[in-house]
């Protein structure tokens, strides 16, 4: 999830730049699904700008998070978080009631609703 807010936020939101990940080369679920679609314009622009560090420019990285959203990728990730978010729930509904398991119901409510 902490993937898909880096693309999803605002820099003043994440106390970062957004799309520092990209520009950094980090292998994001993301990136590594982009990276297994087929080449295609979209993907040049992702790889024009990953891993580019300090000289990628405020735009490339905006074209770079544009071109994960059209290969599929934003939405690959965010189902995944839905997945797993759900296998959490069910894995916290074995467990007895109690102060502790409402914290974690509530975390794992609050990672996803960071993604909305």
């Amino acid at each position: 999830m902490h993937d898909l807010i880096d693309v999803l936020s605002d820099s003043e939101t994440l106390g970062k730049p957004t799309g520092s990940d990209v520009a950094q080369g980090k292998q994001t679920l993301m990136v590594i699904h982009a990276l297994e679609q087929s080449d295609s314009a979209a993907k040049t622009r992702l790889l024009n700008v990953l891993g580019k560090c300090e000289e990628a420019t405020e735009e490339m990285i905006q074209d770079g998070i544009a071109a994960l959203q059209e290969l599929g990728s934003i939405d690959y990730a965010r189902e995944k978080a839905n997945e797993y978010h759900q296998h959490a729930h069910a894995c916290l509904d074995r467990l007895p009631d109690g102060p502790a398991m409402i914290a974690l119901r509530e975390l794992t409510d609050l990672q996803l609703k960071r993604l909305s």
